[in-house]
């Protein structure tokens, strides 16, 4: 057997179609399993960090989110298509979509201390960084999620989400009610979130280095056909986000946080 046969037939193993019974069921179980330890963890983090704590806590996730809006540049649905139709190509998609993204992050995390620079009263100095930190988390994650999406194998954002939430609910509870502060709640969730993705990384990419691709894709040419076509889901995104997160952003702004 030649070298293009052993290739094709390693592609062909790696990328083998997923019954849709056996994804769904690794996406219900891991989203419910999470949000019902998601719940779990809430409770003790809003009763000892609210009013004001529990505020601050809330414009972190509301403000690392709207980043990471503006950083993933709607690339998403691309990727997974991408990936689904050409896995031959994962490798270069992935690297290709992480390296503008976090490009981009860079742009978004300083209009994010930016703003905490103008606006200490709504989002202090001292937040800033963690919610940086947990920009570039999310947006590692959603690249390898996309990518293990688009190779039909969901088992692996659903374990790491599930491995994420059961580790989380246990330090919540665990750790003395005098450690959980704003600060080292919002420290210890995006450190969390940064694990899992990096770990869905791994999970993700050690699969595609095994196989020798004969044609060499450029990363520059593939950033920019990502960013082409992914500018109509971007321009979506947008609004949703103006409609959705901004509103908090902009109630911050005008109250206080014991309000948000």
């Amino acid at each position: 057997m030649n070298e293009a046969a052993v290739q094709t037939t390693t592609l062909k193993k790696i990328f083998a179609p997923r019954s849709f019974a056996k994804n769904f069921a690794y996406l219900f179980s891991s989203q419910v399993f999470s949000q019902f330890l998601g719940m779990i963890a809430l409770i003790r983090v809003a009763r000892l960090l609210a009013p004001t704590g529990y505020g601050y806590y809330n414009l972190v996730q509301t403000t690392a989110s709207i980043g990471m809006i503006i950083a993933a540049l709607g690339m998403r649905n691309v990727i997974i298509r991408d990936c689904a139709r050409n896995p031959e190509k994962a490798r270069s998609l992935y690297f290709a979509s992480l390296v503008v993204r976090l490009l981009f992050s860079c742009i978004a995390g300083a209009g994010i201390l930016f703003y905490a620079l103008l606006s200490p009263h709504v989002l202090p100095v001292s937040l800033s960084g963690f919610t940086i930190l947990l920009l570039v988390g999310l947006i590692i994650w959603d690249t390898a999620e996309s990518i293990s999406f688009g190779m039909q194998r969901m088992e692996f954002s659903s374990r790491t989400n599930a491995l994420g939430s059961a580790i989380w609910v246990l330090w919540v509870w665990i750790v003395p009610a005098s450690v959980l502060t704003v600060a080292t709640v919002s420290f210890s969730f995006a450190m969390l979130q940064l694990f899992k993705a990096v770990l869905l990384g791994w999970q993700a990419k050690r699969l595609i280095p095994t196989v020798q691709i004969s044609i060499r894709y450029s990363l520059k040419n593939e950033a920019r056909k990502l960013i082409i076509e992914s500018l109509p889901f971007y321009w979506m995104m947008l609004l949703e986000t103006a409609l959705g997160g901004l509103p908090v952003m902009i109630l911050a702004q005008r109250s206080s946080p014991e309000q948000v």
